[in-house]
């Protein structure tokens, strides 16, 4: 009777010690879920071995990787929506102040007619800033939320058009212009290519006060198209290339509103190589001029005649 209960009370023991051994993983995890749970998300848990519960620890922790990862994700979209609002409210201050002040102005003191048409030229013009500003994030929105129907058409013709259609600030600004275009099909939608072409000649233009050459050249690859537009402009610092693509980001805030820029024309741009499964990439040197290089996808090859 005795070694039946000394065995028995051994067997309690061995079995307590047991259970803390084999649950122990169990409460670290549970330790380690309340600490994630509480914002601290720099503990992991440790994995010991290769069984069920090392499994489990280990999907634990690469779920809370995840988790931050996504987490990181969304904190900065939430960023980059304030940023938004933030700039967008700005950009709609500046016009709307100048067209009260003026129509204030107007409507409080007696002007002579040359000042009443200062003032109605500067209503007028910043009536068109913000109706410009509107019509680009319409276009904006447009391409993040709307499917566009790809078709197969020949490069060469297409960049030859927008390059003519801006032949009139080619002359007046004194650029010389430099062609080198292949005979080249891809998958594009027309419209919006040209679109992109026309913004990146017009932001080359605005580089170039006076003088300057502007080369715009296309070249087939296995995967698509590459389009090279470069200008021998002022540039820009490396450190501002990584941000230009970003909705009202302007390096120059006081040019680009003199040059009627809302600062939206890069970020169309990103978006409609967004649509034609491409990339788009700055190389830049200040004092020097700036090449955009276009990598458009969608099977492009060059033409046989």
């Amino acid at each position: 009777r005795k070694i039946f209960v000394l065995v028995i009370g051994i067997e309690i023991v061995v079995s307590y010690f047991l259970a803390m051994i084999l649950t122990r993983p169990l409460q670290k995890l549970s330790q380690v879920s309340k600490q994630i749970a509480d914002g601290d998300y720099s503990v992991r848990v440790p994995v010991h071995t290769e069984d069920e519960i090392g499994e489990l620890s280990a999907s634990f922790n690469y779920m809370t990787e995840q988790l931050i990862e996504k987490l990181m994700k969304l904190d900065q979209l939430l960023k980059n929506q304030e940023e938004f609002m933030g700039s967008f409210a700005h950009e709609m201050k500046t016009p709307l102040t100048s067209i009260i002040g003026y129509a204030d102005l107007m409507r409080m003191e007696a002007l002579s007619k040359e000042e009443q048409k200062e003032a109605c030229g500067y209503i007028y013009s910043e009536g068109k800033r913000l109706q410009n500003l509107s019509l680009k994030l319409m276009k904006l929105l447009v391409l993040k939320n709307q499917q566009f129907q790809m078709k197969k058409q020949d490069l060469e013709p297409m960049i030859q058009e927008a390059v003519t259609s801006m032949q009139y600030r080619l002359k007046e600004q004194d650029i010389l212009v430099n062609l080198n275009l292949k005979k080249a099909i891809c998958k594009i939608e027309p419209d919006l290519l040209k679109s992109l072409i026309l913004n990146l000649i017009d932001n080359a233009l605005k580089s170039m006060n006076s003088g300057g050459i502007l080369t715009v050249e296309d070249r087939a690859t296995q995967e698509g198209a590459k389009i090279y537009i470069s200008d021998t402009g002022c540039g820009m610092p490396k450190d501002e290339i990584s941000k230009i693509t970003e909705a009202f980001y302007r390096i120059d805030k006081s040019r680009s509103r003199k040059q009627g820029g809302v600062g939206l024309g890069l970020a169309i741009c990103k978006e409609i190589v967004r649509i034609h499964q491409g990339e788009m990439r700055f190389i830049s040197q200040q004092g020097k001029g700036t090449t955009v290089i276009i990598t458009i996808g969608g099977g492009a090859y060059e033409k046989t005649n």
